[in-house]
């Protein structure tokens, strides 16, 4: 009998060969991917399939589905399998994570989970003295003469060019193809609760501010550009245009609160410390049409115009709720 599959792994314990795979829907809100097994004693096959199938899948609670992993082995010998899954509910805004289970051999010469073939999202910890780190907040005041290692851009579809000097970033970039919204530099949220703020500190033609970007044809801008703040959304590469409003500063903080994973709430400053909501533009704006396929939709910078004409940024930081 054939069935689909992908991301073999293979490990060879005893006389077998074992080739654990993936099969199903891999992706997506409807993803149900599960983690199959099967066996011979020549590494060409045949090979048996488990008839236990599948060994492991999503709990029908916290996890979604699970897969396309590998096996590492630590130096006690214990195996441990490494693949990824979503989050139910607003946890899958933040994108397929990766997880790991502990994996055993018994005595029927099959690997089974140490949980049972359904994926845990609360276990104990493997090893002794090892306790669980906290969800980690981002900030740069771009003090580095480079570009920080955690930050991630479109290079699909726009070049990057960026400049970090006296604790300043200017950003801009060349789109490419039908791209004509712009370039970014983005982070990954580590929770569904978070916000995240920038200031703008120049003055041209081009439009600089906040993002919350699935990809080029399917985000949220907020920026600033000559004396207006700006709120759009792109979905499906057409532009949707919220709104604008005329601000006295030059030189304005931008914030965005992103709650349940994907409403987001949008703010202004004049000093960082006293936010003021764009109520007129949006209510609590949702951005769950960012994540398309295995996407997930990252908060960052934006620059929309020409290469010419750069956004200048002091600070961006993001926080997430519960470290508040």
């Amino acid at each position: 009998e054939r069935i689909g599959m992908e991301g073999q792994h293979w490990f060879k314990k005893g006389e077998y060969y074992y080739m654990i795979y993936s099969t199903r829907n891999c992706c997506g809100p409807k993803s149900d991917y599960q983690i199959y097994v099967a066996r011979s004693k020549d590494l060409k096959g045949p090979y048996e399939r488990y008839s236990g199938n599948p060994i492991l899948e999503g709990d029908g609670k916290d996890i979604l589905s699970c897969g396309h992993g590998t096996i590492t082995t630590t130096p006690d010998g214990r195996m441990f399998y490494l693949f990824h899954a979503y989050l139910t509910g607003q946890g899958f805004f933040q994108g397929r994570q990766v997880m790991l289970q502990e994996i055993v051999m018994k005595n029927d010469n099959w690997p089974h989970f140490t949980t049972g073939n359904k994926a845990l999202l609360t276990q104990k910890t493997p090893f002794k003295n090892i306790k669980q780190l906290p969800i980690n907040d981002f900030e740069d005041r771009f003090k580095s003469s480079t570009l920080s290692p955690k930050w991630t851009w479109n290079y699909p579809y726009s070049t990057l060019k960026t400049t970090i000097k006296n604790g300043k970033l200017s950003l801009s970039g060349t789109p490419k193809s039908d791209n004509c919204n712009g370039t970014v530099l983005c982070v990954r949220p580590n929770s569904p609760d978070y916000s995240f703020e920038t200031k703008v500190i120049n003055k041209n033609g081009s439009l600089k501010g906040l993002t919350i970007y699935g990809d080029n044809k399917n985000h949220i801008a907020f920026g600033y550009i000559d004396n207006q703040l700006i709120l759009k959304v792109i979905k499906n590469g057409k532009e949707d245009v919220l709104g604008n409003i005329q601000i006295s500063t030059a030189q304005p903080y931008l914030k965005v609160e992103v709650k349940n994973g994907s409403q987001g709430k949008f703010y202004w400053s004049t000093d960082g410390k006293s936010w003021t909501e764009l109520q007129n533009l949006s209510s609590s704006l949702d951005s769950g049409h960012l994540v398309p396929w295995d996407r997930v939709a990252r908060p960052g910078l934006i620059h929309s115009g020409s290469e010419e004409k750069p956004a200048e940024f002091s600070y961006f930081k993001l926080v997430n709720a519960q470290n508040k």
